[in-house]
């Protein structure tokens, strides 16, 4: 597994949002705004890490999710999204995830729990 971290959402100012949010951590920043293009990305080169929107213009991000940990078992995945419902959160960790954030999500959570992933996954 490499050293970067894979930002999946299919909004762009959110990606350069969240490469704002996480350049603290010094790592290579790789991004992919469909389901299919992650899941490519992560067959060449997985990533360290994921940050995973669960709305998503080709499959659902709990579909992503399934698919990436099938493929990379201890790869952590931190879904963030704007759904607030406990049904969700209940999907996501059925799906794998590793974390769940709600968005908006700030540069100190996000930061800490990037780097609480990236521990666990040792």
């Amino acid at each position: 597994m490499s050293d970067h971290i894979l930002i999946i959402d299919d909004e762009q100012p959110l990606i350069d949002l969240m490469r704002v949010l996480l350049r603290p951590l010094s790592r290579t920043i790789e991004s992919a705004t469909s389901g299919a293009d992650a899941i490519q990305f992560a067959q060449v080169d997985p990533p360290a890490v994921v940050v995973l929107d669960l709305m998503l213009p080709d499959m659902s991000g709990f579909e992503i999710c399934r698919v990436l940990k099938e493929m990379h078992p201890k790869l952590p995945v931190i879904i963030c999204t704007a759904l607030h419902d406990s049904a969700a959160e209940e999907q996501a960790q059925k799906a794998g995830a590793s974390f769940f954030l709600r968005k908006p999500v700030s540069r100190a959570v996000i930061c800490e729990t990037v780097n609480k992933a990236l521990e666990n996954r040792q």
